[in-house]
């Protein structure tokens, strides 16, 4: 298992577990305050950060009770555990796996592609999560603008918006499922 072919396909798994990493450290929603000039809310895919200052938190009251408290721990080991099933599957073998009758899948193909559905299943989990708890964000959009105003000088409109690191972790999914039935042309054992 150490072809040319072999070594590509761990590379483009290692390209897959960074574009991974890399949406996982980097916000996926964000609310910007114009008058303020600061990201009010980040929703990561681990949680929340709020960057309001302490002055204006009482505009977001309750935002810190989106998520149960076991949210967090659970998405970080998550991300532990995708991040062993691709690195380990760089290096199993193919001679073991499941089969259904005529049907065969080495563990590390379905490693990839149980990977590649879970990104994409907490992608559509986050967007719906989000969408629940946007009315009690003022009835902020998705992606758009609103005014928010408390009266003089509290007014200000509000950015909301999906970042790129939303996309690259659902594109990394597919692109996993992909692999995952591409791997026999690349690893032969």
């Amino acid at each position: 298992m150490g072809g040319t072919k072999a070594w590509i396909f761990r590379a483009l798994l290692a390209v897959a577990t960074g574009l991974f990493l890399f949406s996982w450290f980097n916000p996926w929603w964000e609310a910007y305050i114009v008058r303020l000039e600061v990201n009010a809310v980040e929703i990561y895919a681990h949680g929340l950060v709020s960057f309001i200052p302490d002055e204006y938190l009482w505009w977001i009251s309750g935002y810190d009770d989106i998520m149960p408290a076991f949210f967090t721990p659970l998405m970080w080991v998550w991300m532990g555990l995708c991040v062993l099933a691709l690195l380990a599957s760089m290096f199993l073998s193919n001679k073991k796996g499941l089969s259904l009758g005529k049907f065969r899948m080495s563990w590390p193909t379905i490693l990839i592609a149980v990977v590649g559905i879970s990104m994409i299943v907490v992608c559509i989990i986050g967007i719906i999560v989000i969408l629940a708890n946007l009315e009690s964000f003022f009835g902020a959009p998705l992606n758009g603008r609103i005014m928010i105003d408390f009266g003089d000088p509290y007014a200000s409109e509000v950015d909301t918006k999906l970042l790129p690191s939303y996309y690259i972790l659902a594109g990394t999914g597919v692109f996993l499922i992909v692999l995952s039935f591409l791997r026999r042309f690349f690893v032969k054992d």
